[in-house]
């Protein structure tokens, strides 16, 4: 067990590695199915998203556990070999050699990695902790007045939704928005400074919206996304779902809340207030875990109620950058994999870094070229090379516990040196699957700089920006003129009895509806603005769809060299592993004849 978990810091390490180029994949189809779902009800995009979310978790747990079970077979096996066959399945020192050239260079820096990751986790976890314990807080308070008589309200807004639990209403200072939190015990969050600002009407609309979240149980999903979030912090991709999987759940709560208990334009009326409520009020400390109406979302989400219209393709400014970190990670995958079973710098020679289990290291070292074929660990390297000041010709080194050897007979040099012939073939027809790989790799460099440039044409034009700055706008003198309107209507009824007053509010209220009616026409001529720009970006990302199949018929001759030299590294590996049998009995038969002699550097 102890094995296991030295190896275990170091696998973890490549499972985030590997999740790089995984969180790519699964953002790249997540982006295609919610654009092929514009359309359809939000539930439907909510379910990808979530979907996706969720594959993110278990992409890399896949690959960890992948990793892992080899060593889990080799500590049961472990129970019954005889001591001597153990040996060959010490698991912390198999790490190295199921690495590739491409990991194995990199092993020694996967503690760090792997102790950062902890730490930002950590951090993310600690608030998280900070947030329950500050909802727990607020749970306990005693109720005040005030909140009493909110309570009684929400009570009846409850009703509605058949909510079986008890939801229990806190007045606070620190938010700038209605919240809700818990599942089992669940809990609305009222801001104390929001009922002076806003009328009773409208808050109970606010109030429907969080009873909504209640009743589909959001918190204990906002929850798991938010430590998926501290789990995987560090790929853009997982807050990119988590924020889609944000958008469409206030979409739905919003439909759950108009279906129930209150009418769309009254939703969207105190949606437009709270905007500006929070313009002038900080938001709270603990956003990131509650289900809180997000001020940057509240204007699309009044759009959706007021007038439901055509979605923007989601996702559409990273589906690009997902192309382009996707191919590096499948061109490095299937580069790394094409050097199976010769995990080392191959530069003059052969470095087989997969032999720290036996405790020791051995090279052949030709003195003609400088060429060598090594077997053992990277630490050896400097050395075999320190040797060659001091042995002329060719002659085989070795390492026996902390002491290191060589062996210069000419009748064993010569068996070694043949012996280590065997890998040559293999080698060079992996050298050349290596050399017909490079040139797909540089054509796929270029199409993804191609990408990069149009995609920086992708952004949104500032007429556009202007249009929806200015629906906004007049979205806000709408509802300021809707709210005047209401107001003139209640005095009409009060003065029924007075016919000059009644006949000039009547007036009144006609002025404010040939004004709402000519917002009304402004507003669509900034639809018209919109739908004009939304044209042309869809125009602009046929070049975009093009250049992306483009990359895809290049990577398929990449993935079919990449599955032969996963093949040909299969046979270098056979070939390896026959000659190192060899060079172990030739130097089992030197140390037995006393013909390895001690080397002058020191090894370690």
């Amino acid at each position: 067990m102890a094995e296991l978990l030295a190896s275990l810091v170091p696998m973890l390490g490549l499972a985030l590695l590997h999740f790089i180029w995984q969180g790519a994949l699964i953002g790249l189809l997540a982006v295609v199915a919610l654009n092929a779902l514009r359309n359809a009800r939000p539930q439907a995009r909510y379910a990808v998203a979530c979907l996706a979310l969720l594959a993110c978790v278990l992409m890399p747990l896949a690959t960890l556990l992948s990793m892992l079970a080899p060593d889990l077979l080799a500590i049961e096996l472990g129970s019954v070999l005889a001591t001597a066959d153990r040996d060959a399945y010490v698991a912390g020192d198999r790490t190295l050699s199921a690495l590739t050239p491409a990991w194995a260079q990199i092993h020694p820096y996967l503690p760090a990695l792997v102790a950062t990751w902890a730490a930002g986790t950590c951090l993310l976890s600690l608030r998280m902790a900070l947030g329950l314990a500050w909802i727990l807080r607020l749970r306990n308070e005693p109720q005040a007045a005030a909140q009493l008589a909110w309570q009684e309200r929400l009570d009846a807004i409850a009703a509605r939704f058949q909510l079986r639990r008890c939801v229990t209403l806190r007045l606070v200072g620190e938010l700038n928005s209605p919240v809700s939190a818990g599942w089992w015990r669940p809990l609305v969050l009222l801001p104390a400074s929001l009922i002076t600002r806003m009328p009773t009407d409208l808050i109970e609309a606010l109030l429907a919206h969080e009873l909504a979240h209640i009743r589909r149980h959001d918190y204990l999903v906002n929850l798991l996304q938010n430590t998926i979030e501290a789990l995987l912090f560090y790929h853009p991709v997982v807050w990119w779902l988590s924020h889609c999987i944000r958008v469409e759940r206030e979409v739905i709560a919003d439909q759950l809340a108009t279906e129930l208990a209150c009418a769309p334009r009254k939703l969207a009326l105190s949606l437009s207030e709270l905007a500006d409520f929070q313009r002038t009020v900080p938001p709270g400390p603990v956003l990131h875990l509650l289900q809180a109406a997000d001020g940057n979302q509240l204007m699309p989400r009044i759009q959706q109620l007021l007038r439901p219209t055509h979605r923007a393709q989601p996702g559409a400014r990273i589906v690009f950058p997902l192309l382009g970190l996707l191919s590096a990670g499948i061109a490095t995958y299937a580069w790394a994999q094409g050097q199976d079973g010769e995990p080392g710098i191959t530069t003059h020679g052969t470095l087989h870094l997969d032999d720290k289990r036996h405790g020791d290291s051995f090279a052949v070292v030709r003195g003609v070229g400088d060429e060598m074929h090594m077997w053992g660990s990277i630490d050896d390297i400097e050395a075999i090379n320190s040797s060659r000041q001091d042995v002329a010709g060719d002659y085989l080194w070795f390492r026996r516990g902390s002491r290191a050897y060589v062996v210069t007979d000419p009748a064993i040099v010569a068996r070694a040196v043949e012996a280590a012939r065997e890998t040559d073939e293999p080698e060079r027809k992996l050298e050349e699957l290596e050399a017909q790989m490079e040139p797909h790799d540089r054509k796929m460099e270029m199409l993804e700089a191609r990408m990069d440039a149009l995609s920086d044409d992708t952004e949104a034009s500032p007429r556009a920006a202007a249009a929806e700055k200015q629906m906004e706008i007049l979205g806000r003198q709408q509802e300021k003129l809707a709210r005047q309107q209401e107001r003139l209507l209640e005095r009409q009824e009060d003065a029924e009895g007075d016919v000059d007053v009644v006949n000039q509010l009547a007036r009144q209220i006609d002025e404010l509806g040939k004004q709402q009616d000519e917002l009304g026409r402004r507003m669509d001529e900034q639809a018209r603005v919109i739908d004009e720009e939304s044209a042309r970006f869809e125009s602009r990302q046929a070049p975009m769809e093009a250049l992306s199949r483009e990359m895809e018929l290049a990577s398929q001759p990449m993935e079919a060299i990449g599955k032969q030299m996963e093949a040909q590294s299969s046979v270098v590996e056979e070939a390896s592993a026959r000659v190192e049998s060899e060079l172990r009995k030739l130097i089992d038969e030197a140390l037995a004849r006393k013909l390895a002699t001690p080397a002058v550097a020191s090894v370690r």
